[in-house]
């Protein structure tokens, strides 16, 4: 079969102390023909610099120096829109892939002509990475656009694996707009990108681990307030999205956005509920006791 062309979008930002394991894991790949575009987005601590020292002369590999800061946002709506191959992925500076990612993502795309974006299952930890099993299984190969829509509105289970895929580019083309946000808009813009993605056609799961998920504590996710009001206008985003776009079925998704918006406070309770017990867990599996097999 045809190994079709696929760009990976990489963007990066004060990531100079850890940039290389991603880089490492991109250059792995076993997938050809492969273009890597690695955006700094005005990075202050070398970044760039560090970049350019790990890939080398590698031709795979176009790195672009934003003069200002865009925001992560930005700069991958600036990324995406300038590729011209049929596949494209987006990596992020602090995470890292199997030598098999991309060529076992776009097989899945090249054996399903209806999906729009192939995904894998991955380990996901922080900091001292002690790791965590995730997979996704609510969106695979849901043939339904309100079923897939339904899903992902109601964000339950780690709805997030997805954005970690593989896409079409004239699809994802289509949702560039909604990445064209900065500020508090940028808040979870993940997941207004899948939504708008979900309207476009099926997702696809490759059952491997071909992914690891690193958050650290200075990152975004694990600095984030998550206040009330971000979540809300979030959630009010979602809305706009459905009655600009009117997918099949539109009205009841709205009913349901409405009624997740209604629930949020239960929902902020039980988040912080989980998160009491995932950091206990972490502190229990990170000590040493718990290293050598001893009590924790």
């Amino acid at each position: 079969m045809e190994h079709p062309r696929v760009t990976c979008c990489l963007g990066t930002w004060n990531a100079a102390d850890f940039v290389e394991r991603t880089l490492r894991g991109l250059m792995a790949q076993t997938h050809e023909p492969v273009e890597f575009v690695v955006a700094d987005d005005a990075s202050t601590d070398g970044t760039f610099a560090r970049c350019q020292s790990i890939v080398g002369d590698d031709p795979r590999f176009r790195l672009v120096r934003r003069e200002r800061n865009l925001g992560w946002c930005r700069n991958y709506a600036a990324l995406v829109a300038d590729v011209r191959t049929p596949f494209v992925c987006f990596a992020f500076h602090d995470d890292v892939v199997r030598p098999t990612y991309l060529s076992e993502l776009v097989a899945a795309l090249q054996a399903n002509e209806s999906a729009v974006l192939a995904y894998s299952d991955l380990i996901f930890g922080s900091n001292d990475f002690v790791p965590l099993s995730g997979v996704y299984t609510a969106l695979d190969c849901v043939q339904d656009v309100s079923a897939r829509l339904q899903s992902l509105i109601r964000m339950r289970g780690s709805w997030w694996i997805p954005f970690r895929g593989v896409m079409r580019t004239s699809a994802a083309l289509r949702c560039r707009e909604c990445l064209l946000v900065d500020g508090p808009d940028a808040f979870s813009a993940d997941w207004i990108w899948l939504i708008d993605m979900a309207m476009e056609g099926e997702f696809v799961r490759v059952p491997q681990v071909l992914y690891e998920k690193h958050w650290l504590r200075t990152g975004a996710t694990m600095t984030a307030s998550w206040r009330y009001r971000d979540e809300f206008a979030l959630r009010l985003r979602c809305l706009r999205e459905l009655r600009r776009r009117r997918p099949t079925g539109w009205p009841g998704l709205c009913l349901t956005t409405a009624g997740e918006i209604a629930i949020l406070p239960i929902r902020r309770v039980a988040r912080r509920i989980r998160v009491a017990f995932a950091k206990r867990r972490s502190a229990r599996d990170a000590s040493p006791g718990a290293r050598a097999g001893g009590p924790a």
